[in-house]
């Protein structure tokens, strides 16, 4: 392979990045009205959430540049909605933290290798504030059956963050007047080298 002498000229562009893109989501689908999502990151993760959030009442449509995403959420007053994200772990956590907020029965599922994924800080810290998560296997793991509506009175939780900081970024997903507040370590994320 031969490489070009002389001045090198032109456009690069950045992908987007899919852990914005995932809360950009979120964010927008609890709002009321329609939200636009510039230069998303188009991966199994962000279409997988995309998926739920469209079953939960949101309209997402997504173009090459933008996704417009209209809501706000509404839950199901129906019957059960099972919500199954193969192996997806971002968007697990983020509906782990969102569903207790919808009104509805919910059962969140994911694929053989999910289902060997800890959940259990974020669920037991869910449950501490009211929210009602039942283990249909293992406690603490997929699958998970989530009542949503008005939480009863729960209590402060701090968050341990020596697990996945994704818990706690999950976790303060969750609409809710409580604070809740970190433990432990503070989470630290390293950068590759630069060129120059």
């Amino acid at each position: 392979m031969r490489l070009p002498h002389g001045r090198l000229e032109g456009t690069i562009r950045v992908p987007g990045s899919k852990s914005v893109t995932n809360r950009a989501l979120v964010a927008a689908a609890l709002a009321e009205g329609r939200s636009e999502i510039v230069a998303p990151l188009e991966s199994d993760d962000t279409r997988v959430l995309a998926a739920a959030l469209v079953r939960l009442g949101a309209a997402i449509s997504r173009g090459r540049d933008v996704w417009e995403v209209t809501g706000p959420l509404r839950g199901s007053d129906r019957e059960e909605v099972v919500l199954d994200i193969g192996p997806a772990g971002t968007p697990a956590r983020f509906l782990l933290a969102l569903l207790p907020a919808l009104p509805g029965r919910f059962v969140l599922d994911g694929n053989a290798r999910m289902r060997e994924r800890p959940m259990g800080p974020l669920v037991e810290a869910l449950r501490a504030r009211g929210a009602r998560i039942e283990a249909l296997g293992a406690e603490g793991f997929l699958p998970l059956r989530i009542e949503g509506g008005p939480s009863r009175e729960g209590r402060s939780r701090s968050v341990p963050t020596s697990r996945r900081s994704s818990s706690r970024r999950s976790f303060s997903l969750r609409p809710s007047s409580r604070a809740a507040s970190p433990s432990g370590p503070r989470a630290t994320r390293s950068r590759g080298p630069t060129s120059s």
